[in-house]
């Protein structure tokens, strides 16, 4: 099959080594040419008429484009509309790679309303199979950053590297779904391999879900050196509302979200979609990533 990838940032380095390894051919759809990348680009406006003409030769589309990116909302529903007019590209993975949207669509606060307009755009049209992908929290932030594509996420994860301080929401209670990225990579190279018509709206993958005190108290046992500060939900939500910086209200966004319920997939969902799509694959737990990296401290796993 044929994947098109749209947007060539942290997450799309993962998709890109590990599509292939379910048989896909992979093209990069992106506005500029990206020296760091060896597969094809091909460079486009992402106007729907600039669209069909790259993805003439498509099976699927699957897009790793930022959700704080300017223009999120209208390059997915042209990208949309490019698979509707298309004669063979059907499938299309809008960029998601969220928590539990279907039952909480309105977070990460600002980015969550910013999917709506796409999931009404999906289920108003029959031409293309589509899936929002939700992962829970891709974990692989408590790894080295030599051994993870995704960028340090600073104040939105819980762990300050510098200083070793885990931030814990609240009691710590609220439960996690978390993944790696490259398993999360690698179910949607597998998914893009059954029948779309079994596809559901959300899929949903987990590793392990954990609360976020199981998560400190791992992290704690695996690097002693760590020491814990609490945060209140009222002093998160007083950040976003002081909105001092762009990176203080992303910040504040995130922290909000794991003060609540949106990051953990309903009791079931996830055995149910490993027997329905993923039986082959094995989704590793937080500590069996972690053990795995501390084994190969030169790979990115």
């Amino acid at each position: 099959m044929k994947v098109a990838l749209a947007g060539l940032g942290d997450v799309s380095k993962y998709l890109m080594e590990e599509l292939p390894k379910e048989g896909h051919e992979v093209i990069a759809l992106t506005r500029s040419l990206k020296p760091h990348v060896t597969l094809e680009q091909r460079v486009t406006d992402y106007s729907v008429a600039d669209l069909k003409r790259q993805l003439v030769d498509c099976d699927a589309v699957v897009s790793a484009i930022t959700i704080h990116a300017p223009e999120f909302a209208s390059i997915h529903l042209a990208l949309l509309e490019a698979c509707n007019e298309s004669p063979g590209c059907k499938r299309f993975l809008p960029s998601v790679w969220a928590g539990n949207y279907k039952e909480v669509s309105d977070q990460p606060l600002y980015a969550g309303e910013d999917l709506l307009p796409i999931l009404d755009a999906l289920r108003g049209q029959k031409e293309v199979n589509w899936t929002f992908f939700c992962q829970g929290w891709m974990v692989d932030y408590i790894l080295p950053s030599n051994q993870r594509y995704l960028a340090d996420f600073g104040e939105r994860w819980v762990q300050n590297y510098q200083t070793k301080v885990f931030t814990l929401y609240g009691n710590g209670s609220q439960k996690v779904d978390f993944t790696s990225a490259r398993d999360t990579a690698h179910a949607v190279a597998i998914l893009l391999n059954n029948d779309p018509g079994t596809w559901e709206e959300f899929t949903c993958i987990s590793g392990q879900q954990m609360t976020w005190r199981e998560l400190w108290e791992f992290i704690k046992a695996r690097e002693p050196e760590y020491t814990v500060q609490k945060k209140s939900l009222a002093e998160s939500i007083k950040k976003f509302i002081a909105k001092e910086s762009n990176q203080k209200v992303a910040a504040a966004m995130y922290e909000v979200m794991g003060h609540s319920e949106a990051l953990a997939f309903p009791e079931g969902k996830v055995e149910q979609h490993r027997k329905k799509y993923f039986k082959r694959m094995k989704f590793r737990t937080p500590a069996e990533l972690y053990d795995e990296a501390a084994a190969k401290p030169r790979v990115v796993v």
